[in-house]
């Protein structure tokens, strides 16, 4: 179940600031546990923290994770401290995410990170090597790992989205959705009453952008299958009408507004055609 709690914050009489919180109340009662851990890298200006916590959100917020605090699991120096499986047991988790962040050039940075199996080992093997017997140590076989270069600190969280994405997929075999966005309808008061605000924000609630203000109710608002627009219910005219918007240009165009019910616009897996309820004809219908 998600909850969706708008705080507003009065600086001045008629100004209002408003953020968007999503706090999720329930997930499944068999949540995996996992760990997302940073190595910390003291030769780079950034470190894998904020990326890590963002992934840790986004597992949490599926409901299907359970991800432990940093507090809660061991300070990993090397990647190849991360491998070994006998680190993880003891905190029982069944997986491990481990990631770093390299610097090669000034504001220009290398993401790389491995997911791991904790409780699928490879086993310590022995070999010679000029000379000399050496042992491999017990170690957890990698599930996933990736490499993204040329990446800028400004790119930090829409990575740490895509690879809660990939993540996900891999250990559930369902798409993730961390990377999409959502659209809500925000109702701020304002000296002259309230305002009603059409708004988009990443799944988390971040970088919110306003993409139609109105002193009359909006409503409905759903993305079309590709995510490029919307169609919403506003009550502009003092009627409500059905519009759809192109999201990147803001550009609209008005697609129902009959007497009567113009609501509940919903979009064909093709994009091409909206399913809505009117009533032009007397009782409401699916048209």
């Amino acid at each position: 179940m998600i909850r969706l709690v708008v705080a507003l914050v009065s600086v001045l009489p008629t100004f209002v600031w408003a953020t968007l919180n999503i706090e999720i109340t329930q997930g499944t009662a068999s949540a995996v546990p996992i760990g997302v851990v940073a190595i910390q890298n003291i030769q780079s200006e950034f470190n894998f923290d904020e990326i890590a916590q963002i992934v840790r959100n986004d597992l949490r917020n599926s409901g299907r994770f359970k991800p432990l605090y940093p507090e809660q699991l061991p300070k990993v120096r090397k990647m190849s401290e991360a491998a070994q499986a006998s680190l993880w047991r003891q905190y029982n988790v069944e997986n491990s995410l481990v990631g770093e962040i390299e610097q090669t050039e000034p504001g220009q940075f290398t993401v790389h990170f491995k997911l791991l199996d904790v409780y699928k080992t490879v086993e310590a093997k022995s070999s010679v090597e000029g000379g000399e017997l050496v042992t491999r140590q017990e170690g957890s076989p990698v599930l996933l790992q990736k490499t993204f270069t040329h990446i800028q600190p400004k790119e930090f969280r829409a990575l740490a989205h895509h690879i809660s994405d990939i993540v996900f997929e891999r250990l559930t075999g369902i798409r993730g959705a961390f990377s999409t966005r959502i659209a809500y309808v925000m109702v701020l008061p304002t000296a002259m009453g309230v305002e009603y605000h059409l708004e988009v924000a990443d799944t988390d609630g971040y970088n919110p952008v306003t993409l139609l203000k109105s002193k009359e109710p909006i409503m409905s608002p759903s993305w079309s299958p590709e995510g490029k627009r919307l169609a919403y219910v506003s009550f502009e005219h003092k009627r409500a009408g059905i519009y759809v918007m192109d999201v990147a240009t803001g550009k609209r165009d008005l697609v129902s507004r009959y007497p009567g019910i113009n609501g509940a616009p919903a979009w064909a897996p093709n994009g091409q055609e909206l399913a809505m309820v009117l009533s032009k004809d007397g009782s409401p219908k699916i048209y």
